[in-house]
């Protein structure tokens, strides 16, 4: 079984050891919602979909994926925070919406520390820089000499503000001494798509 399945599987069967044993009645007796905090088609979609199948198998109630995405995490994650903690509104987020957000915001609709139970890591998902291939730049060298050539005309996609994609392409123009346009999407997904 691939590690990313056995980490979701763990997640699951670990919310319903911690979910049944709050409650008096089996569980899960309905089915369960999923919160995704990015919109379909970015990673944490597609390995939440991978997983779905498995859960409503090992689980025996079907697993509703929602996405919610927006604010760096912030709208998925404030359904989980509000939801009864009765195990059937799980969340899956990206570190940025449960950590860098509370630096980034001046108001959080959520305590971070207070207001969820971490379960398990779920994946660590690698950034790739990608650019069109109109771009006149092969290598990451060649993309740094063309935007320190041309300040503020290309521009760099990210998953949303407030994201660690956000944060990655922010270090990444300090380190290269290169001025982006940032076009924040609501998910990797998106911004992908725009690429093409």
């Amino acid at each position: 079984m691939h590690p990313i399945v056995r980490a979701l599987l763990a997640l699951a069967v670990g919310t319903a050891v911690m979910a049944a044993s709050a409650q008096t009645v089996d569980y899960p007796h309905k089915p369960i919602r999923l919160v995704v905090t990015f919109p379909p088609g970015g990673s944490a979609d597609v390995i939440v979909r991978m997983l779905v199948p498995r859960l409503n198998d090992k689980l025996g109630q079907q697993v509703v994926v929602d996405n919610r995405p927006g604010a760096g995490g912030n709208i998925g994650l404030t359904v989980v925070a509000k939801a009864p903690g009765d195990g059937y509104t799980i969340g899956v987020g990206a570190a940025g919406g449960l950590s860098a957000n509370v630096s980034l915001y001046a108001q959080m609709p959520f305590d971070p520390i207070k207001d969820f139970k971490p379960v398990t890591m779920l994946a660590a998902i690698p950034f790739v820089l990608i650019g069109h291939p109109s771009v006149a730049a092969k290598n990451q060298r060649e993309l740094i000499a063309l935007a320190k050539a041309t300040p503020g005309k290309l521009s760099i996609g990210h998953g949303g503000n407030g994201t660690a994609m956000h944060l990655s392409a922010q270090l990444f123009s300090q380190m290269s001494g290169t001025q982006f346009v940032e076009v924040p999407y609501r998910g990797s997904g998106p911004a992908a798509l725009d690429v093409q």
